[in-house]
């Protein structure tokens, strides 16, 4: 039962469909990254020219908005929020606000930031991850129509690897350990038996 379910899920990935589109947002995601990177900004680059952790901190930063539609404006433009809090002595609570002061922001590109946010989290974020959900349930719905059969085949195929690993390990031991040529020349003979019921599904 665990692998009949299990199938057609790796068939939904793995698939040819599913593997090329992820290659196609791998493309955009990669085009995202580079438009954000031109940014001068002073906590994306490193101080000697060319940082691995620098690149990697900022396609995270990347990675989240287009993929998982976590952001934050004020870390995109590489500010950081300042907190301003206060204790009132007669209740002993504490109350205050977080912000970014504007006059941090970039002059030159706060505003293409924020254009460049609202075109990716559109385009990446709610189109092209949409479909790509699309496509995986499309892909399930017909692999799951087809459990059985796609689950013993896959059974049979590992089957067949195995005896050819198999006679290829005995055709070498033998070739080595025999000299005789009538023993060299012996063949294996396999039975394979299956119940019919188990190969069709619900629609054939």
């Amino acid at each position: 039962q665990v692998g009949r379910r299990m199938v057609p899920v790796v068939i939904a990935v793995c698939g040819p469909e599913s593997v090329f589109f992820l290659l196609f947002l791998g493309f955009m995601i990669c085009g995202a990254f580079h438009a954000y990177y031109v940014f001068p900004i002073e906590e994306n680059v490193s101080a000697n020219g060319f940082g691995l952790n620098h690149v990697l901190g900022t396609f995270l930063k990347i990675f989240r908005l287009t993929v998982l539609g976590d952001f934050d404006l004020s870390e995109l433009e590489g500010l950081s929020d300042h907190v301003t809090a206060r204790l009132d002595p007669k209740t002993n609570k504490i109350t205050g606000t977080v912000d970014v002061n504007s006059d941090e922001w970039a002059p030159k590109y706060h505003r293409t930031i924020r254009y460049e946010f609202v075109i990716l989290t559109l385009v990446i974020t709610v189109v092209v991850m949409n479909v790509y959900v699309g496509l995986l349930g499309e892909l399930y719905h017909k692999a799951e129509r087809r459990c059985r059969q796609l689950y013993n085949n896959y059974r049979a195929s590992c089957a067949y690897r195995h005896m050819c690993e198999r006679h290829a390990f005995l055709k070498i031991a033998c070739y080595i350990c025999s000299s005789s040529d009538k023993e060299k020349k012996q063949v294996g003979l396999y039975w394979l038996s299956y119940s019919k019921s188990r190969l069709l599904d619900e629609d054939d």
